[in-house]
This record gives structure tokens, C-alpha cells and sequence, in this order.
């Protein structure tokens, strides 16, 4: 299966140098393009500048730093099972997996590849493409959803990305190997599925893994992959990216919660 990642005409080739776009959100967190100047219309064929295929599926956000796009994506291995059959007078395919009737897509029974993918802002083409990590998912997602929902990040020389339970990721923009971390499985509220992006605190990567277990926030030296501090986080399942913002002169780390909003002292 392949997606396509379109292109508008948004942003001429110097407000993409002069503004990044490095993670979910962007650059202010807020989803606000300063520069931006975006048509009001646009089709398969009006003002779109290319379109490149993307193989499996995704649906983070794609990071632009300079010339280059990030995006992640979920490449199933194998050949795909068959649909569930339709019950008759319902019309509706009934999907397994979910807890109290819940809709979600059931554990699939084929591994993926959790693949980023880097791409020529100005033209399209693929400039390297690696696998992170090859896994079996223990869970479904959500209908609405992939099993590669998490933004990458960059900070111009590096690209970060939390896989959720697939592991943390670190790579250079040119697509070498700086260091991985195993992570645990995550059992998420009725199996809906992960979501939550990392964030870069100074030379820190902070994680949060809020799930039905033992949730916990993480933070990884960016540039090693050790861990930095970890703290245990009474909450359950959240799929929120966490905030980093200073607060006269400290770096703190927002992170919403099912129960509780916490801030933490970066360092």
C-alpha cells in the first residue's frame, strides 16, 4: 500500500530555509507558519509542486529542515490478511480487537517495517530511506490511525523519532546510524493505538510513555541515547507530545495527562 505525500505551492524556496519546520507543530508548537502563504484552493493538479509515493502508511507530520523533508511511515511485510467478511444487513465490516465495542483494527498478524523516509524538498525524490525497527505489533490501532502516527524531529544535523513500543531512534540527516533504544510494550487504552511525539529540552529527548502499565517520562541524551532521568508517572493512557517551553529562565516540560497536568524541571 502506498500513501502520497503532496507538495503545495505554500512556500517559496527561501521561507523554507528561512523557517523550518522541525516537529510536530512546528517551530512554536502551535501549528503557526509565521511565514507561511498558503493557497486557499488546490486539487490533485492545482497548485501542487510533486507528488511523491510513500510506501506503507503514516500519518505524522512531515518536518522540513532546509531542503529536506522527514516523514515516517508503517510498511507492512508479507502478504496482506484477508478483510473481514461483512455480517449480512449490517454493511459494515466489524473489526475485532477492542475492548467494550470499541472500533479498532485487531493484532495484525503480519510484522512491519517502521521506516523514515528523507526526500528532496524541492523535487520529491527520496533521498535515503531506512528501517528503524522490524517488529510484530502485540496490538490494533485505532480505524483512524497507523502504527506510525509519531513525528519525527530534527534539529538541522540530527533526526530523532519515537516509535512508541518499536523504540527511540536516532539518525544524522544524511541517514547514518547514531543509536537506538528498546522500549517496553505499551498496552494502550482499548488498544487504540499510540501516538505521542518526542521532544528535544536542550541536549536532552524527552519521552512519554503513558499507557495502562507503568507509565513514566523519559529523558535520552540526544547525541548518545542514554538515559539522562527518568521519573514514574502515575497516569494511564495519554497520547499527548510534550510541551517545552522556558518559564523565566527554566525549562520545563509540559505533559497533559489523563488525570493530572504536570510540568518538569528540564535538567
Amino acid at each position: 500500500m502506498f500513501r502520497t505525500l503532496l507538495l503545495a505551492l505554500m512556500i517559496t524556496a527561501t521561507t523554507a530555509h528561512a523557517d523550518n519546520w522541525p516537529n510536530w507543530r512546528g517551530p512554536s508548537n502551535d501549528g503557526h507558519a509565521a511565514q507561511g502563504n498558503p493557497p486557499i484552493t488546490w486539487s490533485e493538479t492545482e497548485n501542487i509542486k510533486w507528488k511523491t509515493p510513500i510506501p506503507g502508511e503514516g500519518n505524522s507530520t512531515a518536518i522540513v529542515w532546509g531542503d529536506k523533508v522527514f516523514v515516517t511511515t508503517a510498511i507492512m511485510q508479507g502478504e496482506p490478511p484477508a478483510p473481514p467478511e461483512e455480517e449480512e444487513g449490517d454493511g459494515r465490516r466489524r473489526r475485532g480487537g477492542g475492548g467494550g465495542g470499541t472500533m479498532t483494527t485487531g493484532t495484525p498478524s503480519n510484522s512491519y517495517n517502521f521506516d523514515i523516509i528523507a526526500l528532496d524538498a524541492n523535487s520529491g525524490s527520496v533521498l535515503w530511506q531506512t528501517t528503524a525497527a522490524t517488529a510484530k505489533p502485540h496490538e490494533g490501532h485505532h480505524p483512524s490511525t497507523t502504527f506510525s502516527p509519531q513525528s519525527a524531529l530534527t534539529d538541522g544535523a540530527h533526526v530523532w523519532v519515537s516509535f512508541g513500543s518499536f523504540g527511540v531512534h536516532c539518525y544524522t540527516v544524511d541517514g547514518d546510524h547514531v543509536w537506538s533504544r528498546e522500549t517496553e510494550q505499551l498496552k494502550m487504552s482499548n488498544a487504540f493505538g499510540e501516538g505521542a511525539s518526542a521532544a528535544l529540552a536542550g541536549d536532552n529527548l524527552i519521552v512519554v510513555f503513558d499507557h495502562e502499565g507503568d507509565s513514566k517520562i523519559v529523558a535520552y541524551n540526544k547525541l548518545t541515547g542514554e538515559t539522562t532521568w527518568e521519573k514514574a508517572r502515575d497516569e494511564q493512557t495519554t497520547w499527548a507530545t510534550p510541551l517545552v517551553i522556558d518559564i523565566d529562565g527554566t525549562t520545563q516540560i509540559i505533559t497533559p495527562g489523563n488525570s493530572t497536568n504536570r510540568a518538569y524541571n528540564a535538567a
